[in-house]
């Protein structure tokens, strides 16, 4: 395949997406205490001929199966203490719409924890929403409300497909990824959101979703705020002072878009999908 950042004649200074994790940097402080004993090195090549890994992954595995145990622990106490001890029977005995709609997203919560490794949300990710603080449990939980100052559109133009082929292989690519995550997903669709690709590290490019043309955006109200300039910025810096470019991945789609908005969220997927001429929509 070519190299889809040159075919827009530049390279963004940004890694790819599915840039490898060097892991070493963590490795090597977990090791540390024990890096002194002489024969460590001895041992670790023996733990790795015999169960082909670092000694290190298993560790990360133990932790993660930990971690897993204690996030069931604290939804079961979350609802308990919210709906009733016996809430198995209670589920069973009212049918609660609340307790269903509770249950529904904990299961995909826990779904997303079982399905993850050390590293990466494999399935996809959702807030935790019993752990947040009560007043925001509910959009925690079904989206954070979104408040529109009008209709939207029902902007229907279809997507063209990207010219290049290198290029038109990412895009699916990534699509891929967003559905196999539950990211965009299918539903009831209304108006679509078209996109755009810009250039991403070496070989990766950047899906931009446009919402102006739907009017999607211009009907979204949100209270005004101050951007500081980067002059603000910089009177806070002194020598010694550390700065720290942090990748946070797919930290976004951790939170759900809005039930009311997602119809006006679609996206027209027939040009990167043979045979297909179905919608599908950002859940996100």
């Amino acid at each position: 395949m070519g190299n889809p950042a040159a075919v827009f004649g530049r390279v963004k200074a940004a890694k790819n997406d599915d840039a490898i994790i060097d892991v070493g940097y963590w490795d090597a402080h977990v090791v540390a205490p024990w890096s002194k004993d002489l024969d460590f090195d001895v041992k670790v090549q023996s733990f790795r001929e015999i169960y082909d890994r670092q000694p290190t992954d298993s560790i990360r595995k133990l932790a993660l199966r930990e971690w897993n145990h204690l996030v069931w622990k604290s939804l079961r106490r979350f609802l308990r203490k919210t709906y009733s001890p016996d809430w198995p029977a209670q589920r069973l005995e009212e049918q609660s719409p609340k307790l269903e709609r509770t249950l529904m997203a904990a299961r995909d919560c826990l779904r997303c924890c079982e399905y993850s490794d050390w590293w990466e949300w494999m399935v996809g990710s959702r807030l935790l929403f019993w752990s947040w603080p009560l007043e925001s449990q509910k959009w925690a939980r079904d989206g954070l409300p979104i408040y529109l100052l009008g209709q939207p559109t029902d902007y229907r133009k279809p997507q063209p497909r990207e010219r290049d082929p290198a290029v038109a292989m990412v895009v699916r690519t990534k699509f891929d990824k967003f559905r196999s995550k539950g990211y965009v997903a299918k539903g009831r669709v209304e108006g679509l959101t078209s996109f755009i690709t810009a250039p991403k590290g070496d070989g990766d490019i950047r899906l931009v979703f446009d919402g102006t043309k739907s009017g999607l955006i211009s009907t979204i109200w949100a209270p005004s705020f101050t951007l500081p300039l980067v002059n603000s910025l910089l009177t806070a810096l002194e020598p010694g002072t550390w700065m720290a470019d942090i990748n946070i991945a797919e930290q976004f789609y951790n939170f759900l878009l809005d039930p009311a908005v997602r119809p006006f969220c679609g996206v027209d997927l027939s040009p990167y999908y043979p045979g297909t001429t179905s919608w599908e929509r950002w859940e996100r």
